[in-house]
């Protein structure tokens, strides 16, 4: 009689368990029942830039502000995940792989408002580039992107194509500015360092999403800055002339002739001579210092109202600085990762030359602070974040009453006594059962729902 009632109260258990396990999954993977997601969220212009060695960046654009992540492996199986960079649902997206093995064929899809994206079922598949030296120059371009009515954009994707190297690109800042370093412009086989002259043509995309597109083309010596880029329009720049202080890569072409070049932060004063007056500083950082923080306030001196502008590597992050009566002061918008770094800020003296200072930092997190840091902002680390998993132990002993709170725990033995206790009844196991099904039956419902 005793097994009869025991029985069915594990048949109700079993059936509980497994509408637990199955709404939990249902839960977590809801593309199982997902009818199909909305073409508003479904990414757009995929492109793959800044290629080097260690990294890349993936940008897309989507109708609809939502938030977005790459799910990355070294096989098609991905496994590790990497969220946007700001952290934010917005139209433009981008996410920056780093930390990679050079020579290294990645795979990668894209996930958006929760759902799955692949390039025609597939993957997308990129390849790291060789591992090269430093780079002997460090050219940049840049300029200012305005909407139609004139008022700054901000936050728009900028693409440049310089002669024959791979796409390189950066987002604009809350003024509209934005600078691209072409100090690791790869050829197209990444394998080495593209030759770039003043001469050089430049191609330019701007990506605004619903603020609309714009294209431009120019030469390198007069593409720092260009024009200002109204998004909407199309312009070619190649034909116009510049002053020779505005011929920017021309001399800084030059720079690779001059000894110690990485050390011009230490003795650009003396050698400025009559620019002294046009000479900006860095005081807040020395050369290979250690600092605590991952987001660092960086200062410095210089006649007022002067402008440069301040790149930090390794994942480059530019911005125009003007100096003010006390000297110019500026932070990075997102959190720098642990590791080396490199400061570079660059300005044109009163001879129209292009001058450097660059110094090398190291963050490094407190000793009181977890090593790892969510960055929710412009630069992200991809990391492996597990799925948690439920998981079910059955338990050996099943306890024949509840133990109230703070009572001691009375051990049962059992006996061969005909007075045993009864494990189950029927309306135990009914209860359990139409659980179960309950939980079965939420979780296809929110799964639906959702999609």
């Amino acid at each position: 009689m005793n097994k009869k009632k025991t029985i069915p109260t594990i048949l109700g258990i079993f059936v509980l368990m497994l509408g637990v396990a199955t709404g939990v999954f249902l839960l977590q993977r809801q593309q199982i029942f997902r009818l199909g997601a909305g073409g508003d969220t479904e990414p757009k212009d995929v492109r793959i830039t800044n290629v080097t060695d260690t990294s890349f960046t993936i940008s897309w654009v989507t109708d609809k502000q939502t938030t977005g992540a790459i799910e990355w492996g070294t096989s098609q199986n991905l496994g590790q995940t990497a969220h946007e960079d700001n952290g934010l649902a917005t139209i433009i997206h981008t996410v920056t792989l780093k930390h990679l093995n050079p020579n290294t064929k990645y795979y990668f899809q894209i996930l958006s408002d929760n759902s799955e994206y692949t390039q025609a079922g597939s993957p997308w598949q990129v390849t790291t580039g060789a591992e090269l030296p430093p780079p002997e120059t460090s050219n940049i371009i840049s300029g200012q992107i305005q909407t139609p009515d004139g008022t700054e954009a901000s936050g728009v994707l900028v693409y440049a194509t310089v002669g024959n190297a791979l796409p390189l690109s950066t987002t604009t800042s809350q003024n509209g500015e934005w600078v691209i370093s072409l100090a690791n412009a790869r050829n197209q086989s990444a394998s080495d360092y593209v030759n770039l002259t003043p001469e050089t043509l430049v191609e330019i995309y701007v990506q605004g999403g619903s603020m609309g597109v714009a294209s431009a083309q120019t030469l390198l010596k007069n593409a720092n800055p260009t024009q200002i880029i109204t998004l909407g329009s199309s312009y070619d720049f190649k034909n116009e002339t510049r002053d020779v202080t505005n011929e920017n890569p021309e001399a800084e072409l030059s720079l690779p002739n001059q000894t110690n070049e990485r050390e011009s932060g230490f003795n650009l004063t003396n050698d400025a001579g009559e620019g002294n007056d046009e000479v900006v500083t860095i005081e807040s950082l020395d050369n290979n210092e250690i600092i605590y923080t991952q987001k660092p306030e960086f200062f410095g001196s210089g006649p007022t109202g002067a402008e440069f502008t301040i790149t930090v590597e390794s994942d480059p992050i530019s911005d125009q600085v003007t100096v003010g009566p006390s000297g110019w002061s500026w932070s990075p918008p997102q959190n720098l990762e642990e590791g080396e770094h490199t400061l570079t800020i660059s300005w044109i003296d009163a001879e129209g030359i292009l001058r450097k200072i660059t110094r090398t930092f190291v963050v490094q997190a407190a000793e009181d602070e977890p090593s790892f840091e969510s960055t929710p902002s412009d630069t992200t680390t991809p990391r492996s974040t597990p799925t948690p998993t439920p998981t079910i132990t059955p338990t050996p002993t099943i306890s024949a009453s509840a133990t109230p709170t703070g009572s001691p725990r009375t051990s049962i033995t059992a006996s061969d006594s005909a007075e045993m206790p009864e494990a189950g009844s029927i309306k135990q196991t009914i209860f359990l059962a139409i659980s179960g099904f309950s939980l079965l039956t939420a979780g296809v419902y929110v799964s639906i729902k959702k999609s």
